[in-house]
C-alpha cells in the first residue's frame, strides 16, 4: 500500500510539474512568482537533505523509499536551475519585446498628433482651407490627413510666426455652430488612427504592455466613431453637447499617449509638435478626467503619472472587485 501512495505521489507530482513548465515556459506566471517558486524549491531542497523533511515521522519513510527520496531531490534541485534559467531568459526577452514596442510607439507619435490638429480644428470653427496655412484640397481622396504636413513644421512650433495658430491650443467650445464639413474631418483622424493600429501593431504588439497600448488606441477609435454618428446628418443640440465633450477626451487622451509614447521610443527630448502641457483642456470649464478603460495596470499607472504632470484630472480606477463584479 505504501508503495502504492507513494507511486501515486509520484505521478501526482510528475503531473504537475508539466503543467508547471508549460505555464512557465508560456510565460503565464509573473516575475514575482517567479522569484518565490525559485526561493520555495530551494528552500524544499535544502530541507530535505539537512533535515530530511518535513517532520520526523518522514524520516524512516525517505529511508524505506530511497528511490522516491532521491526523485523528490532530483526534482527540486533541477527545478530550481531550470527557473532561474528560465526567469532570465524571461527578463531577456522582455527587454527585447519592450524595446521593439518601444520603436513602434514612435512610429505613433505623429499619428496622434494628426489626430489631435483636426480635432483642434473642429474648436477652431473653420475649415482647413479657411485657416493659416490654407490646406487646400484636403477632403480630396487620398491617404487620410496627408495634407497636414503641409506646413506642419510651422504650426506645430512653439513660436509660431503671425497669424498662424496651433488648433490644439484652442478650446473646445460646446455652444460652436456646427458644419457639414466636421464629419469629413472626424472621418479622417478615425482613418488615421486606423492606419496607426495597422501599421505599427507588429512591432508595438510585440510585448504585453504595447498590446495594451493598442487597446488604449482601440477607445480612441470607438470614442471618434461616436463622435461621427452624434454629428453625422442633422444633429441635435444633445448630441452636439455630447459630441464635444467627447471630442474634449479625445484631445486630452491623444495628446498623454502621444507625450508618452514619445518617452517610450527613447527620444532623448521632446520634438517641438508634441506638447509638455494639458492646456488649455486642463483649464476650460468641463476638463475632462480621463480614463483609458482596461488596460495593464503597470501602463495605466504610467499614463497617469504621465497625465497628472501634464495638469490633467485621472478618474480613479475601479478596485479589483469592482472589475470582478462587472465581468
Amino acid at each position: 500500500m505504501d508503495q502504492l501512495w507513494g507511486t501515486l505521489t509520484i505521478l501526482a507530482g510528475a503531473g504537475f510539474l508539466a503543467l508547471l513548465v508549460h505555464a512557465v515556459r508560456s510565460n503565464r506566471i509573473p516575475d514575482r512568482w517567479m522569484s518565490w517558486l525559485t526561493v520555495g524549491c530551494a528552500v524544499l531542497w535544502i530541507l530535505l537533505l539537512v533535515t530530511e523533511w518535513p517532520f520526523e515521522a518522514m524520516t524512516e519513510y525517505w529511508r524505506d523509499h530511497s528511490i522516491i527520496a532521491g526523485t523528490v531531490s532530483s526534482v527540486l534541485l533541477v527545478a530550481v536551475g531550470f527557473l532561474v534559467y528560465e526567469r532570465s531568459e524571461q527578463r531577456k526577452q522582455d527587454e527585447m519585446q519592450l524595446g521593439l514596442s518601444g520603436a513602434g510607439a514612435g512610429g505613433i507619435v505623429d499619428h496622434m498628433v494628426d489626430v489631435e490638429v483636426a480635432l483642434g480644428l473642429l474648436s477652431v470653427g473653420k475649415a482647413p482651407n479657411e485657416v493659416t496655412p490654407h490646406w487646400e484640397g484636403w477632403d480630396a481622396p487620398g491617404k487620410p490627413l496627408k495634407w497636414l504636413r503641409n506646413g506642419r513644421q510651422e504650426i506645430l512650433a512653439w513660436n509660431a510666426p503671425g497669424d498662424v495658430v496651433d488648433p490644439r491650443r484652442v478650446p473646445v467650445d460646446p455652444d460652436q455652430d456646427w458644419e457639414r464639413w466636421a464629419s469629413g474631418l472626424v472621418d479622417q483622424a478615425l482613418r488615421r488612427v486606423i492606419a496607426a493600429m495597422r501599421d505599427w501593431s507588429p512591432l508595438i504588439g510585440s510585448s504585453k504592455k504595447g498590446m495594451h497600448a493598442l487597446l488604449a488606441l482601440s477607445g480612441i477609435r470607438r470614442d471618434l466613431m461616436a463622435i461621427y454618428d452624434l454629428l453625422d446628418g442633422d444633429p441635435t443640440e444633445k448630441s452636439k453637447v455630447k459630441a464635444w465633450r467627447k471630442v474634449a477626451d479625445v484631445r486630452a487622451r491623444v495628446r498623454v499617449l502621444a507625450h508618452y509614447f514619445e518617452k517610450w521610443s527613447g527620444a532623448p527630448r521632446l520634438r517641438p509638435e508634441v506638447l509638455k502641457d494639458g492646456k488649455p483642456l486642463t483649464t476650460m470649464a468641463g476638463a475632462p478626467r480621463l480614463s483609458y478603460g482596461r488596460i495593464d495596470r503597470e501602463l495605466g499607472d504610467e499614463l497617469t503619472r504621465r497625465a497628472r504632470k501634464m495638469g490633467f484630472e485621472v478618474a480613479e480606477r475601479p478596485s479589483a472587485w469592482r472589475r470582478l463584479v462587472r465581468a
